[in-house]
Order: structure tokens, then sequence, then C-alpha cells
């Protein structure tokens, strides 16, 4: 067996589970990119509003009241998806392990990591080969595979080794 470069030990726990819904909401690149696009057409629907209001004002309340609508209903759409994901994932982790703690641990060789789930006995083995991405919050590490699956892990989660050496490894790797 290859040495153990890495190893982490972590509780998935509500504060787990909401770093990694803001990251999943709000920090994906894809998910920035909606953002700012809603962000552009917020600001396009008030600057046109703003235009009638100068040019036909008896008729602008009209806009306004659309355009309050629609910013007002996207962005309650984003943030109860959020908080319903939240809720959902707190429901399905009750129903499946009941008020048991779910932890999960593992280790990185230079050649594959390795994690496995204490809540429903799961292993998983993973080529280093196999990440394309790694994604930082403030408090998670984010790895991508080519297939799109990912691995989440708290910085604070490791044992050996620290997080920035992890993601130093995984860029000295070619991960991007």
């Amino acid at each position: 067996m290859e040495e153990k470069l890495f190893e982490f030990r972590y509780e998935q726990d509500d504060a787990f589970l909401k770093d990694y819904l803001k990251f999943a909401y709000f920090g994906m690149p894809a998910r920035r990119v909606i953002l700012a696009f809603y962000v552009i057409c917020s600001a396009v629907l008030a600057g046109v509003a703003v235009y009638i209001t100068v040019k036909v004002p008896a008729s602008a309340w009209m806009f306004w009241v659309l355009a309050v609508f629609f910013i007002a209903v996207y962005a309650w759409i984003i943030i109860f998806r959020y908080f319903q994901s939240f809720k959902v994932s707190q429901n399905r982790k009750k129903e499946l392990y009941g008020d048991s703690r779910i932890f999960c641990e593992g280790w990185v060789t230079d050649t594959e990591m390795y994690i496995a789930n204490t809540g429903n006995n799961s292993e998983n083995t993973f080529p280093v080969s196999s990440f394309k991405k790694v994604r930082e919050t403030k408090t998670l590490i984010v790895t991508v595979t080519s297939a799109r699956l990912m691995s989440v892990i708290p910085k604070d989660g490791f044992t050996k080794g620290t997080a920035e050496e992890f993601v130093k490894f995984l860029h000295d790797k070619g991960v991007k």
C-alpha cells in the first residue's frame, strides 16, 4: 500500500450541509453566471422602468409592477430552493440514519483518494488522475472528477496534512 499523504475525518452535520449548499447554490461557477445574468436582467428592467416613468408617467406603474414582480419572484425562488434543499437534506438524513451522527473519513495517496461513510457503510476510491477541478470556499474543499462527481472535505477535517497542502498537491497533479 502506498503512503498516506493526507488523512481526514469529519462529521456530516448541519453546518457541513449548509456550507456545501451555499457552495452548490451560490458558489459554483455556472450558478454564478446565472446569478450574474439575473442581476443584469434586473438592472435592465429597473432602467427601462425609470425610462418609461420619464417618457410615459401615466402608464409606468404597470411596468414597475411587472419589474418588481420579476425581481422579487426570481430572488424568492433562488432563496427558497436553497432553504428547501437544506430542509429536504435534513429530512433524508433523519429518515436514513435516525439520530445517529454521520462521519466520513478517508485518506489520499499519490494515486488515489479513499472515502468511507459511517452512515451507510459505503466506501469509495477515486483515482487522483480522475480529478479535473478543485474548488475552495472558506470552509470546504470540493474536488470534481471528469464525470462531475464531487467530493467535499471540510478544511478543518484534515488529521494528517493540511487543506492548503492538499490543494497544492492537486494543483501539482494538474488539477485546475
